[in-house]
């Protein structure tokens, strides 16, 4: 078993990734520009590994493919 964790932005908790205010002579303009790239994240990932399949000795594949005397199937 192979635990990991992720830990992202674990202080920021608003969706807010960019605030962009700008003045003129003629307007303003603010955009506000949300993201979850840039909100908190923590993660928890567990993998594991199946063993499945005949067992086998070291050393039995050799002895089993010495005793074939042709590549032709029949």
């Amino acid at each position: 078993m192979d635990p990991s964790w992720l830990w992202n932005n674990f202080a920021c908790w608003n969706w807010r990734s960019e605030h962009t205010v700008m003045h003129s002579l003629y307007y303003d303009k603010s955009e506000q520009t949300f993201s979850i790239n840039d909100h908190a994240l923590a993660r928890l990932s567990v993998t594991y590994t199946f063993s499945f399949g005949k067992k086998v000795q070291r050393g039995d594949e050799a002895a089993q493919q010495s005793s074939i005397a042709s590549g032709i199937l029949k």
